[in-house]
């Protein structure tokens, strides 16, 4: 799915590759399935173009009988610049500093208004986080300056 943002950075960079391209700017990492109850687990990259800026965004998608909820969704920084030898998404970093889900955004500042985390302490402050957003919330804190 080309986005017109996205398809103007790729073919002034990347001209005479519009199948490739095409193809590059969503698609699936992997998949794994329950043999139980039919439910799959997909991986997957997208990439698009906002204000002349490259964005790229690695999701954590369930899929069943009930449809498709995203799990986890982060960011991943595209190298710069960006040449056909290291396209390949799989080995982009992952930028901890944003959370693009809305229910971890509430958990982080949660953490913070009910006291259970104090702002702007370089005093050690333990954190027990179980099955929620994928990491997404332990690598957020662990970015966040005069803090431990």
């Amino acid at each position: 799915m080309l986005t017109p943002g996205a398809s103007s950075y790729f073919y002034r960079n990347f001209p005479n590759s519009r199948a490739f391209i095409t193809k590059l700017l969503k698609f699936q990492l992997d998949e794994l399935c329950s043999h139980l109850d039919h439910t799959c687990f997909v991986i997957a990259d997208r990439v698009e173009e906002l204000n002349d800026r490259l964005l790229a965004y690695r999701s954590l998608r369930r899929k069943g009988p009930q449809g498709v909820l995203t799990l986890s969704d982060a960011r991943i920084l595209p190298p710069s610049p960006l040449t056909w030898e290291n396209f390949n998404t799989k080995t982009w970093k992952i930028d901890k500093t944003t959370i693009r889900l809305e229910y971890a955004r509430l958990m982080v500042v949660g953490a913070f208004f009910s006291g259970a985390l104090e702002f702007n302490t370089t005093r050690k402050q333990d954190v027990l986080l179980i099955g929620l957003g994928g990491g997404i919330i332990n690598n957020y804190l662990t970015t966040m300056t005069n803090h431990t």
